[in-house]
């Protein structure tokens, strides 16, 4: 019943965050999926959230210390961000929207790192896909419908520019349209 009740929780948040951003739950909801999959073995869970928290560990250190760690730039949190897109997000809000991350009624929660807490992580995606569509569209503070082809290019630049990022924009988009017609389960969505 707790794991429902959580389930249930991170939905909410994750539709709250997409609203105040004004980009598409169902974008916000692909990525958690792509990030965080349901397939994935109890093992490789472990590992990635082993992984996230030793890189989070360190962006604390070599912020607080401006000693080069290991490992600290490393992504993090359900949304599994990099510290350089983080901070680049939180400029790019301030410079374009005039505000922050998250909502003033929520600002308790916004510690400055990726990793910290689910719901400002959630809020933190939310605004980097916000910077990613306007930047796709190419007109900052974008509103209304953008096309398929747009909405895939917002996922492949989520990945970054590795190679495999094709690959992870394409399986993005596959969920999407899968969700669409009833075929696939968005686990990080609900009406």
């Amino acid at each position: 019943a707790r794991a429902i009740e959580n389930s249930k929780r991170i939905r909410r948040w994750a539709r709250e965050a997409a609203e105040y951003h004004e980009i598409p739950y169902e974008m916000l909801a692909v990525l958690l999926e792509q990030e965080n999959g349901q397939n994935v073995s109890a093992f490789r869970r472990f590992a990635q959230g082993y992984e996230r928290f030793l890189q989070f560990s360190g962006a604390v250190i070599k912020d607080a210390t401006g000693m080069p760690v290991p490992g600290a730039g490393g992504s993090t949190g359900i949304i599994n961000m990099l510290r350089s897109t983080f901070l680049e997000t939180i400029s790019y809000t301030k410079e374009k929207y005039a505000r922050p991350l998250l909502p003033v009624h929520k600002q308790d929660i916004d510690s400055g790192f990726a990793g910290v807490d689910i719901e400002a992580d959630l809020y933190y995606g939310a605004a980097h896909i916000r910077q990613l569509i306007d930047d796709v569209v190419g007109n900052p503070c974008t509103k209304g419908e953008i096309s398929l082809e747009q909405v895939k290019k917002v996922f492949v630049r989520y990945n970054g520019t590795r190679e495999d990022a094709k690959k992870y924009g394409d399986a993005a988009t596959n969920k999407l349209l899968g969700a669409y017609k009833g075929t696939f389960t968005l686990h990080f969505y609900e009406k």
